[in-house]
């Protein structure tokens, strides 16, 4: 279930059975539908997400309600609003599914 998530972490370092245990256990794993929200304008975001299978897109809504997309994030790449994950401060981005998409959610507390 997490290779993909173990071999973008192999690419730097070399991880034992007993580390990949350990990390697994940090993670929460959640399937979203396609155009399904993980994050609103205006919410705090409380996971950086990585993506384990699908497609989700981070953006903004100028006034006309046209979407200008800052970043695509597919198999094996992280996506949240960064700053607002940080700071706790509420969201600047949307951040939605393109396809049925599996991501594993690392909380703050995590």
């Amino acid at each position: 279930m997490f290779d993909v998530l173990f071999s973008h972490i192999e690419h730097k370092v070399a991880l034992s059975d007993a580390e990949k245990s350990a990390i697994a256990a940090f993670f929460t794993f959640k399937k979203i539908r396609k155009k399904q929200f993980i994050l609103e304008e205006g919410d705090i975001c409380m996971h950086l997400s990585f993506v384990n299978k699908g497609l989700i897109k981070s953006y903004r809504l100028h006034e006309k309600g046209n979407e200008h997309i800052s970043l695509f994030g597919w198999e094996g790449w992280w996506i949240s609003d960064f700053n607002s994950y940080i700071n706790q401060q509420p969201a600047t981005l949307y951040i939605d599914a393109v396809e049925d998409t599996e991501l594993f959610l690392l909380s703050r507390a995590q």
